[in-house]
């Protein structure tokens, strides 16, 4: 699907299950626009971009970001560590959270620190 219009149709149609006058009112133009942008005739409207963006958020079964660009979003994937960190992180409170934050770069200048010191000395 090289085109926003081609994207956009493809997640109307076999994703949100929708007809064009359905669509169209959930993201604020006419039926006539959005057969026009399906079609490659005219541009999607910048409002019609915010609604998009907006129940993008809320409904997360497609991206906007791949209608908009064509760019898959690769999911992140996480340790079983890095999960148990985040995990635990999110139950702590606003200072156990700044308390993290101030470890977590003191470690990072000590480790840049060695290895700086080890690229000065060969």
């Amino acid at each position: 699907m090289q085109s926003i219009g081609e994207r956009l149709a493809h997640v109307r149609k076999n994703i949100l299950s929708m007809n064009q006058k359905e669509f169209a009112q959930l993201i604020g133009i006419s039926q006539g626009a959005l057969s026009d942008v399906e079609n490659n005739n005219r541009g999607l409207p910048m409002e019609a971009i915010i609604e998009l963006i907006k129940y993008s958020k809320s409904d997360n079964s497609f991206s906007c970001d791949w209608i908009l660009t064509g760019v898959k979003d690769e999911p992140i994937r996480l340790t079983s560590d890095e999960a148990e960190l985040l995990k635990t992180y999110n139950k702590l409170d606003r200072r156990g959270q700044h308390r993290v934050h101030t470890v977590i770069y003191e470690e990072l200048d000590r480790s840049i620190a060695e290895e700086n010191k080890k690229g000065n000395v060969g």
